[in-house]
């Protein structure tokens, strides 16, 4: 790994902004009686209740789909049209794509895969913005 050095000069009213900014934030710690580790715990706490609310509202919401979906319904669910399911049928779900059968012309879709197809695609946003 290659270690780049950048040489800033900073004028002196910019360090002294800088101190006063550091030095507020400090004072505002102080002030508050509760320490920075303290700060941290209380909001990792209220994040992880943000979440087990949030999965609890979706597993709710996936109680009220049927065993076996159609586009309407999956369009429904997600807020896009019903074009774009059909446009998402045409795709091997190797490539994004929804796994779904078909009945004549009719594409259906089981509840089961079609949720474990949305978490696929969390899981590929996750890895996206992690690299």
């Amino acid at each position: 790994m290659k270690e780049i050095i950048i040489k800033v000069q900073f004028s002196e009213e910019m360090i002294q902004s800088i101190n006063e900014l550091v030095t507020n934030v400090i004072e505002n710690v102080e002030n508050t009686g509760v320490n920075i580790s303290e700060k941290l715990i209380a909001s990792k706490q209220k994040e992880e209740q943000y979440l087990k609310e949030y999965e609890n509202k979706e597993e709710n919401h996936n109680d009220e789909l049927q065993e076996i979906l159609t586009a309407q319904d999956m369009a429904d669910y997600l807020k896009i049209s019903r074009r774009r399911v059909y446009e998402l049928y045409q795709l091997n779900p190797e490539y994004g794509g929804i796994p779904n059968f078909s009945i004549g012309n009719s594409h259906r879709v089981v509840k089961e895969d079609f949720l474990n197809w949305i978490k696929e695609k969390k899981q590929e946003n996750l890895k996206k913005y992690s690299e």
